[in-house]
């Protein structure tokens, strides 16, 4: 899909963020909010509020 999981500082996550940010995504989905907040301007789910991370598009300049 071309994309990456970044942080607020744009830096790829660890595998203990990221495992936080799944935990997060479980829970949203038991909740759906979080797929209705991903339909706003701000694209962000209610995982990515909570573990401060957004999903990019990944430029090859970026490596």
């Amino acid at each position: 899909m071309g994309i990456i999981v970044v942080n607020q500082y744009g830096e790829r996550i660890s595998f203990w963020h990221s495992f936080g940010r799944f935990f997060a995504y479980t829970l949203s989905k038991i909740l759906y909010i979080g797929f209705i907040m991903a339909a706003f301007p701000s694209k962000l789910a209610l995982h990515d509020y909570i573990c401060g991370t957004k999903a990019v598009y990944k430029n090859k300049y970026l490596d």
